[in-house]
Order: structure tokens, then sequence, then C-alpha cells
């Protein structure tokens, strides 16, 4: 079982999210049922999503970014250690150790990363991401793109693109703006976080610290 404890940014990530579907009262209240060691996975299920970890995480899982790293020497173990959630099917990702806010995707063939869009942080200057093909080849927007191609996606843009069908596909990812904020560790789907956490049953297995607390469901 793994743990994770919310820092004080990705409190606030959770707090903007809820925002927009509670109030303030009600998001404070939710904010509250998630100090103290949290269920990394259960937290996942309520609409928590890892999407990043930080320099710190990044040396306690083994990396030490004062040394040199390689794909050959150290991919595999940033493959188990640094995957970030992904909610498509027949695909993964997980962060290159050597900084924060690059990874490498993995399709599997034919699968679909389906039409989304990133919020901007910032209207006046949102970011976006940046995709090299590595490997295989993607339909995106009508056209194959193989090893070598990128293509660039302005955060707020819908968008969508589909493994092809013959072999696995690497793709490298990296999220983009300047000036660069600090990266969010977490994206929070504020709908289901916001359904999830009025189940008792659910605020147990994210933070069983509460269950003393709480009544049975």
């Amino acid at each position: 079982m793994s743990r994770v404890r919310l820092k004080p940014a990705d409190l606030s990530v959770v707090r903007s999210a809820l925002l927009s579907t509670l109030n303030a009262d009600d998001a404070q209240s939710t904010l509250a049922l998630l100090s103290g060691d949290l269920d990394d996975a259960a937290l996942k299920e309520a609409g928590v999503l890892r999407v990043n970890y930080d320099q710190d995480e990044i040396q306690a899982a083994g990396f030490d970014t004062q040394q040199v790293l390689t794909s050959f020497s150290d991919a595999s173990a940033a493959e188990s250690r640094l995957k970030v959630d992904v909610p498509f099917r027949g695909v993964t990702k997980y962060q290159i150790p050597a900084a924060v806010g690059i990874h490498i995707v993995k399709m599997a063939p034919n699968s679909e990363v389906t039409e989304h869009a990133h919020p901007p942080v910032d209207p006046a200057n949102p970011g976006g991401a940046l995709r090299i093909v590595l490997k295989g080849d993607l339909d995106f927007n009508g056209q194959r793109y193989g090893p070598g191609d990128w293509f660039y996606v302005p955060d707020g843009t819908p968008y969508s693109f589909k493994a092809g069908p013959v072999s696995d596909v690497e793709v490298s990812y990296k999220w983009t703006r300047d000036p660069k904020p600090q990266m969010e560790r977490f994206a929070v789907d504020a709908a289901k976080l916001s359904g999830a956490v009025r189940n008792p049953s659910v605020i147990r297995r994210i933070n069983p610290s509460l269950a003393g607390m709480l009544r049975q469901p």
C-alpha cells in the first residue's frame, strides 16, 4: 500500500478544482479530510491523479540527479517508480527522473488518447504540451506521425490521437510554459472527488486515520 501526503501546493490545486463544483465551506471540509498520510490508490479512484513527481520524490525513488542518468540504466526503474496516472486503456506514462514535467508515453497498437483538454494555468499565458514520436506511428488531426515528428497543443485546446495498428508507440511528452511555474504533482477530477468524499467508506480508504470518526455507511 503506497502512501502520499498532500503538500500545501497540492491542496491549493485540489481546492481550486473543488470550487468549480462545491461552495467554499464544502470545499474546505473536503480538504480537511485529505490531511495526513493518504492511500495513493484510493486517491486515484476518487479522482486525484498523479501527474508529476517533484525533485524530493525523484531523489527518494533512488535517482541521483547529480549523477549521469540514461535510458539504458534508468528507464526500467523510472517506469516502475515514477509511473503517473493515465485514464486511457492501453496507455502508460512515466516521468524521466532527470527533470520535472518530461515524460515518456507508451501506447499499445490501436490504443487512443480520447478527446480532452488541459485547463490553462493562466489564460494570458496558457502553456501547452510538446509531443515527439520516438517509436512507431500515430494519427493526430488526420495526419500520420512517425519517429522524429512532433506536435504542440496549447492548454485549453481539445485534442486526441491514436496509435497505429501495427506496433507499440513511444512518445516524449514535455509540458512547457514561460516563465515556468511550479509543476503540479496532481490533477483533480472535481466532480468525481466531490461525489466520492460523500461516501464514508471511500474516506476511510483514502484516510484510514479517520476511520474511527466516521459512521459505517
